[in-house]
């Protein structure tokens, strides 16, 4: 029964992650929580969401998903950081993690 609840929270939480650029430090932080019992569909969910949104960062290296948040430089940290812990935890992400840091840095 607990594994059915923290599976609901996590896909609640990957699906938002997808579908709204707000409140990202947020989703952040539960990220960070969950992210032992994230599965690697869960993490190719988000590289694949992160990947799509920062496909397109423009020639001024500006990007409204980070921008559509309070604090864009705090946001980049938190999302630097969770890729960090998601190359820690699945290694075979690793080019995945890195070329998306690269373009958040």
């Amino acid at each position: 029964m607990i594994q059915e609840n923290v599976e609901l929270v996590i896909e609640s939480l990957v699906f938002s992650f997808e579908n709204s650029p707000t409140l990202i430090c947020v989703k952040s932080f539960f990220l960070f929580l969950t992210l032992g019992h994230m599965t690697y569909k869960h993490i190719d969910r988000l590289l694949a969401s992160m990947e799509e949104r920062f496909q397109n960062v423009e020639e001024d290296s500006s990007n409204q998903f980070l921008l559509a948040n309070l604090n864009p430089a705090q946001t980049a940290m938190h999302l630097l950081q969770l890729l960090k812990l998601i190359e820690k935890r699945y290694s075979v992400a690793s080019l995945r993690t890195e070329n998306l840091a690269q373009t958040i840095i």
